[in-house]
């Protein structure tokens, strides 16, 4: 029996369950001339700036950490394959509606609200 590989089986989940314009992708923390610029420059994309940037970008070159779009949602384990699922689209959705926002705010509109927690 092979043995158990965490790390494909979050990749697959995410793979599964994600549209396919979203880039999935598995990078090793050793490939640092292509990670830490990623990571410092979705970091500032996010509006992290000085220590902020530093912890997130320190958190993201941690082996087995799971981040989306430069947000660190796990650092140092791999959560169970629907739980990363569940994670990476929560941190998705709340994006899109910080970028609805920005973009109805800027054009003078009142931003549309959060949907309602269910009862």
């Amino acid at each position: 029996m092979p043995p158990v590989d965490d790390v494909g089986a979050v990749y697959r989940a995410l793979r599964a369950a994600l549209p396919r314009d979203v880039a999935v992708e598995v990078v090793s923390p050793t490939n640092w001339v292509w990670l830490v610029p990623a990571l410092v420059a979705d970091g500032r994309r996010r509006g992290l700036r000085g220590a902020a940037l530093s912890r997130s970008v320190r958190a993201g070159i941690v082996v087995e950490s799971l981040i989306c779009d430069g947000a660190v949602l796990a650092s140092g384990w791999l959560p169970a394959p629907a739980a990363a699922v569940a994670a990476v689209e929560a941190e998705l959705a709340v994006a899109e509606l910080e970028h609805v926002t920005t973009a109805a705010a800027a054009r003078g509109r009142t931003p549309p609200r959060a949907p309602a927690p269910p009862p």
